[in-house]
């Protein structure tokens, strides 16, 4: 009879760690979730400054609008998920990222959308190489929120002892 007791008993811990993992990769696959919508959009206004050649202040206007907008959602989505375990860093250095995110599109990147609605006279080569200089800033800071971010993910993982994959964008194969 106590060998079936301590199956039992053994059966129910691992369970119950099973249990936590699979609430560990929710936790983290939802986080992880609205970090990517609001990436998609602050990727959407840098491509619009980029890549659009016949920018207006309207388009620049709407979409620096529309992505803030995404931000501030993403960090009360993220504040209504809440913590999980020893999840606090995680989920700090993620609300770090859309705050990194927040003033880069606020500034540095609406500096650039600016220097790119100059008249062309107006569009010197100095006055690039600021805007360039300013816009390297933001995507220096974020860049470090979002390395924060993964490290905290990783300890996190670990915790929990789950194994993280890296996601493949729609064009990359395993």
């Amino acid at each position: 009879m106590k060998h079936l007791f301590i199956f039992i008993a053994v059966s129910f811990i691992m369970s119950c760690t099973v249990i936590e993992q699979n609430k560990a990769i929710d936790y983290n696959n939802s986080l992880v979730d609205v970090q990517e919508k609001v990436a998609d959009k602050v990727n959407e206004f840098i491509d619009l400054i980029t890549l659009v050649d016949s920018l207006n202040y309207i388009m620049v206007h709407d979409k620096r609008k529309e992505v803030l907008a995404s931000i501030d959602k993403g960090i009360l989505e993220v504040k209504e998920i809440g913590g999980f375990g020893k999840s606090g860093d995680f989920k700090n250095k993620l609300l770090s990222v859309f705050n990194a995110y927040k003033s880069g599109i606020e500034n540095e990147y609406t500096t650039k959308a600016n220097f790119l609605l100059l008249p062309l006279e107006e569009q010197t080569d100095e006055r690039y190489n600021e805007t360039e200089e300013i816009a390297y800033v933001a995507d220096s800071l974020i860049g470090i929120a979002e390395d924060n971010f993964i490290q905290a993910q990783e300890v996190f993982a670990q915790s929990y002892d789950l194994k993280l994959e890296e996601a493949l964008g729609p064009f990359e194969e395993n």
